[in-house]
């Protein structure tokens, strides 16, 4: 009796994994109908179901034993490009972290699927303005690459190139520039000194040496991205143009006015060859152009230039798009350096009115018009309208910077400035109005004051 006993139960355990089979069956592929409607938050309590089961019936080293997990963090990270797109970053954060974990149990720390996660983990980070988790991630995904894929892996390639952004917009340019230079030799060895990938790479590096003013190796490097780039894309394409007004940027930068303008006018003809001149390639570069003649002290072709530019914006792009006020911003700088004060107040309340709408009533770049406008008046000595176009400069840059940035001291520099030239017209001090009282300028007004006998 016992013995058909056993015998029995021998023959039902396995009706037993089979009936689990089946259910775990019926979980999973109810799931897979919610994934591919697009409804992946449906389907992972189905997954979780089939995972629980798949669990019990297969070994670990068989195929179905993680095939419901695969399917959780496919729906996961689903769901994370959802809050992502949404700007939700803090959610994506965490359930991003959580996919991560959920492949490093799968796969591993040493595979380039647990890789990708952490590197899409570290991306969202970055869209979160967290750069130092951010690199932190990135740099550990760059050695798992490594270790796993080789220096020679696209993928590995990718990484630097995540890690140098990722150091260059959180203004760590000394570590941008290893990371830059460590892709620049990789694509000089993959594919060669005279390829796209190894002129793209340098010309990034040339941009990290500018931010730290090494204008030396900046040009250097960028006059080797506009040789690669001519060889590449040839003497007529758009490319070498960008290429070399980059270049002539630079060189401006390093006070060679005359080496800048003269290749800004090579980068000009060739933008309106391709382009034409009807095109905002070509009003940037005369944009571009003019501020080379301005530095140059050739203010009436600057002033040429710049109109020009500001015609072609204003016709493609709208009297109110921001880079037509950027070019009517210029015109009014230019005005001011001929003295002509009207002229200059005119251009910068058209641009103040663009910045206003187009960057918002506390934008740094609605502050700046009005400061053109506030020094316009202090020229003709109207100081009031100064005084309290200078307030309004303040408030916005304090609340924008902060009052320990060099903007928001340059403004009270600035303040200071119109404050000297109204005390010799009137008393009724600046001082009480835009000055903290006891603070440092305002002890020295009060001696300028004492000095002029008001």
């Amino acid at each position: 009796m016992i013995k058909h006993l056993l015998s029995f139960l021998i023959l039902l355990l396995p009706l037993c994994v089979l009936g689990q089979s089946n259910e775990a069956d019926q979980y999973f592929y109810k799931g897979v109908a919610y994934e591919s409607a697009d409804q992946p938050d449906k389907a992972i309590p189905y997954f979780e179901k089939s995972a629980e089961l798949e669990k019990k019936i297969f070994e670990p080293s068989s195929d179905n034993y993680h095939r419901s997990d695969i399917e959780i963090v496919k729906c996961k990270f689903s769901i994370v490009n959802n809050y992502i797109s949404l700007q939700n970053y803090n959610e994506a954060i965490k359930l991003q972290t959580n996919v991560v974990e959920s492949v490093k149990q799968i796969v591993g720390e040493e595979d380039e699927v647990y890789a990708t996660m952490l590197n899409n983990l570290s991306y969202v980070y970055k869209l979160a303005g967290n750069y130092d988790e951010a690199i932190k991630l990135g740099s550990a995904t760059l050695d798992i690459r490594r270790k796993v894929l080789g220096e020679k892996h696209p993928n590995y390639a990718a990484s630097l190139v995540n890690m140098k952004y990722y150091c260059s917009e959180s203004g760590k340019y000394e570590q941008a520039i290893i990371y830059a230079t460590q892709l620049a030799d990789l694509y000089k060895v993959l594919s060669g000194e005279n390829s796209k990938e190894y002129g793209v790479a340098l010309s990034d590096l040339a941009k990290f040496y500018a931010h730290l003013r090494n204008y030396d190796a900046s040009i250097r490097i960028q006059n080797k991205v506009t040789e690669i780039f001519k060889q590449v894309f040839g003497s007529n394409s758009l490319e070498y143009a960008v290429a070399l007004s980059n270049l002539a940027s630079l060189y401006h930068s390093n006070h060679n006015f005359g080496i800048a303008a003269k290749m800004g006018v090579q980068a000009s003809e060739l933008v309106k060859s391709i382009n034409g001149e009807q095109s905002l390639e070509y009003a940037t570069s005369l944009s571009n152009l003019s501020v080379y003649y301005s530095s140059l002290e050739n203010y009436s072709e600057a002033i040429k230039l710049e109109t020009k530019a500001a015609e072609i914006r204003k016709k493609l792009l709208g009297e109110n798009h921001k880079e037509y006020g950027s070019s009517l911003g210029h015109l009014s700088a230019l005005y001011s350096c001929i003295g002509n004060t009207q002229e200059s107040i005119r251009y910068a309340i058209m641009s103040s009115n663009i910045f206003k709408v187009a960057y918002g009533p506390q934008s740094r770049a609605y502050a700046t018009a009005l400061h053109r406008i506030a020094n316009g008046c202090a020229d003709l000595k109207n100081y009031d309208d100064a005084i309290k176009l200078m307030r309004e400069v303040l408030n916005i840059l304090k609340q924008e910077v902060g009052e320990y940035h060099p903007e928001y001291l340059n403004g009270w520099r600035i303040g200071f400035h119109i404050t000297q030239h109204f005390i010799l017209f009137t008393c009724r001090g600046l001082r009480s109005i835009i000055l903290a009282p006891h603070s440092t300028l305002w002890h020295t007004t009060v001696r300028c004051c004492q000095k002029a006998s008001c």
